[in-house]
């Protein structure tokens, strides 16, 4: 889901870059966070961090609840 924020070959780099950063080294979920962060501007809407993005998804217990609800024909809002 995250990937439709950067297209997919950046973020596969992002990811790229974060591993080869990480490699032999204990990680942790904020490591991953700060890498997809770092210049995103261009990408993430105004305040918006990957943290705040995960963590809603990380940090709690079951499965996100995602709810789409009909604009017009090819218009939709997601909520969560």
């Amino acid at each position: 889901m995250f990937e439709r924020v950067f297209g997919k070959r950046e973020f596969i780099a992002r990811l790229f870059l974060y591993l080869f950063e990480m490699k032999f080294k204990a990680a942790e979920q904020d490591d991953l966070f700060s890498r997809l962060d770092k210049d995103s501007s261009q990408y993430m809407p105004p305040g918006m961090t990957a943290k705040l993005f995960f963590d809603s998804w990380t940090l709690k217990s079951g499965y996100p609840l995602v709810r789409v609800t009909k604009i017009s024909n090819n218009v939709g809002f997601i909520s969560q």
